[in-house]
């Protein structure tokens, strides 16, 4: 589907294409016209952060590919995540109680994540940096999602970009216990 002066595949949710300098928008009532860089990184964030999440990777690739900002923060909602935690709880050095988890469903921005167990029962999971890359996660109930995941993310990988920072805002939504 050609989409934003791009190639763009519904599937697997990526451009095929590089961004160029300038990106044709469709506005509000049908009109088009052209939005800069910096537009499309704000209007990115502002809708990421109305909606407590990215629609999809491909969405935080795009966001990596055209900012230039390594200060850039971007805020979701853990409490639209689901996380499998895949350890056991452990006592950090820092005196946290965290384990290792992977974030299930539908956002798959971080695979592997971190999450704490606060003194109130809750959890929280860790912020983490986007750095573009790909993870396998070779689990039976997640194998053929990730293997899409990164075919998609492998033939639409940006040439360069920027990292950000992920803030997790608030509890975890649902929290799926170790099972050795």
């Amino acid at each position: 589907m050609y989409m934003q002066a791009r190639y763009y595949d519904p599937v697997i949710g990526r451009f095929y294409s590089n961004d160029p300098n300038c990106t044709n928008v469709i506005k509000k009532g049908g009109s088009s016209g052209r939005e800069s860089r910096a537009g499309a990184v704000k209007r990115i964030v502002s809708e990421v952060e109305a909606i407590g999440d990215f629609k999809n990777k491909g969405e935080a690739d795009w966001l990596y590919e055209l900012i230039d900002d390594r200060n850039l923060e971007v805020t979701v909602q853990a409490g639209l995540i689901t996380v499998r935690v895949l350890l056991p709880l452990r006592l950090a050095p820092n005196g946290h109680v965290q384990a290792d988890a992977i974030i299930v469903g539908g956002y798959s921005v971080h695979g592997q994540s971190t999450i704490r167990h606060r003194p109130d029962g809750t959890y929280g999971i860790y912020d983490g940096k986007y750095d573009f890359e790909m993870h396998w996660n070779m689990s039976p109930r997640e194998i053929s999602r990730e293997m899409l995941r990164n075919f998609g993310t492998f033939f639409g990988a940006p040439i360069s970009g920027t990292p950000f920072q992920i803030h997790y805002h608030g509890n975890v939504g649902t929290v799926i216990p170790y099972r050795p």
